[in-house]
């Protein structure tokens, strides 16, 4: 059996459970428990349990939340960005089917992290700070490089690695969502934007092309194709780095799949998380 590290980047969803509380207090909500802790805790037999995870970038508090739910198999979903609400909503609903555990930044709501550092504002994307170039070229992007931002990025992105993606035994799946016709399958095509990052790219007309996959590993690849989706294979030898999380897993040989839909494209979504179970379930099992 091979390696598997899959992020899910979900966009946080409309019907997601918040709890401003302080503490270690625990409330129940439709059968979901909800703890804020300063340290990671892992789910019982019955419910969803949701942690808020306290982490320093720079001078600024942040909180990383874990929604987890027992699982035969340890897929974990990781959302980075705060404003990308449909992708969570989608990952809640298959974690009450197939369990597993849910990664994701609870900041500002917005899909850049600001934080403060010795009186100075900086803002970054939380999906370009897993390479050195990556952490230069996001903190330019938004005019506001410095050696001591970088040196806090690189420590923000190491403590996240660490505390929550290092389980050599994890299926880690990123998601994101998309803004209609602003970024597709179709933009990896031949001629287009982003087609030296991908080697292979298939392409169901009857999808919206929003909505679709992007895969690190030809086994996954393959075993997607069976089920006639929108999928790209990554070029790992001629990728952009930019700092994002499938460049890093290409850097550490880590299986990487995004599951990537349009803002408000719920089903469409769940859906594609089912295949992705299904494809998984699979390969675990062999």
């Amino acid at each position: 059996m091979f390696k598997y590290i899959i992020f899910l980047l979900f966009l946080i969803g409309c019907g997601k459970t918040n709890n401003n509380s302080q503490g270690n207090q625990t409330d129940k909500i439709n059968n979901t428990e909800v703890e804020n802790s300063d340290s990671i805790s892992y789910s019982n037999d019955s419910t969803i349990k949701i942690l808020k995870h306290p982490i320093l970038i720079g001078d600024t508090k942040i909180y990383v939340k874990t929604s987890e739910s027992k699982s035969a198999i340890p897929i974990r979903y990781f959302n980075m960005h705060d404003n990308e609400n449909t992708s969570v909503d989608a990952a809640l609903s298959i974690l009450t089917k197939y369990g597993g555990k849910i990664i994701e930044f609870d900041a500002q709501k917005t899909r850049e992290i600001k934080f403060n550092l010795n009186d100075n504002s900086y803002s970054i994307d939380p999906n370009r700070i897993y390479t050195e170039s990556g952490i230069k070229y996001t903190l330019n992007y938004y005019n506001n490089f410095s050696e001591s931002a970088f040196n806090a990025v690189n420590k923000f992105q190491n403590e996240i690695i660490q505390n929550f993606l290092s389980d050599s035994n994890q299926i880690l799946v990123a998601l994101h969502n998309n803004t209609n016709g602003n970024y597709s399958i179709e933009s990896y095509l031949q001629g287009e934007e982003n087609d030296k990052d991908a080697s292979e790219v298939k392409i169901n007309k009857e999808w919206d092309p929003d909505d679709f996959f992007f895969v690190t590993d030809e086994i996954i690849y393959k075993e997607l194709i069976k089920y006639n989706v929108n999928l790209a294979l990554q070029n790992n030898k001629t990728v952009t780095d930019d700092g994002s999380f499938s460049v890093y897993c290409r850097n550490k040989s880590i299986t990487y799949v995004n599951v990537e839909a349009q803002h408000h494209h719920l089903q469409e979504q769940i859906k594609m998380l089912e295949i992705l179970n299904k494809v998984f379930m699979d390969i675990y099992k062999k």
